[in-house]
């Protein structure tokens, strides 16, 4: 049934946000697929005002950097839409984890803040996943595209944020 489905993606979401806003990165980062932590980690390179990623890669593991660089140029040549999974040994880094912990502690108040205005207007599913409408205040809407993981557990796969007027 349509709407039982789309109550399990809201529900989802609404886990997602509460790990979020109690400040549970570990978990946060599990409510996440692996592909949007993948582009995250790309939109964080290809940020060239962000000193903190290239303190983050000085101290990349030797036995990641082959991996890494040969990620990095596939993106680079192919320039897809959105960054390919990052290889399994870098997702199932300690380095990943750390690296993403360091920027979620930064962001949290502000993010606590963001998630904590928002309230689910609605959640679309089609085949290719879910989409969360959120309304902010101002009558601004955002967007976060969500995927059932093997598992069976929806996560955040994606976000389009409000448009600026």
């Amino acid at each position: 049934d349509e709407r039982k489905r789309e109550q399990v993606v809201a529900t989802a979401f609404e886990d997602w946000k509460t790990v979020t806003l109690t400040g549970d990165v570990k978990k946060h980062l599990e409510l996440m697929t692996a592909g949007f932590v993948s582009h995250w980690l790309w939109m964080r390179m290809q940020d060239r005002r962000d000193d903190k990623i290239l303190k983050w890669m000085e101290i990349l593991p030797k036995e990641l950097r082959i991996d890494f660089d040969l990620w990095k140029r596939q993106i680079e040549f192919e320039r897809p839409q959105r960054a390919y999974l990052l290889p399994d040994r870098l997702l199932g880094s300690t380095w990943i984890v750390k690296c993403y912990e360091d920027y979620f502690k930064e962001g949290l108040e502000a993010e606590r803040l963001h998630l904590s205005a928002g309230k689910i207007a609605g959640v679309a599913i089609d085949a290719s996943g879910a989409t969360v409408i959120s309304t902010l205040p101002g009558e601004r809407t955002e967007m976060f595209a969500m995927v059932p993981g093997p598992d069976g557990k929806w996560r955040v796969d994606g976000y389009i944020p409000p448009r600026v007027r």
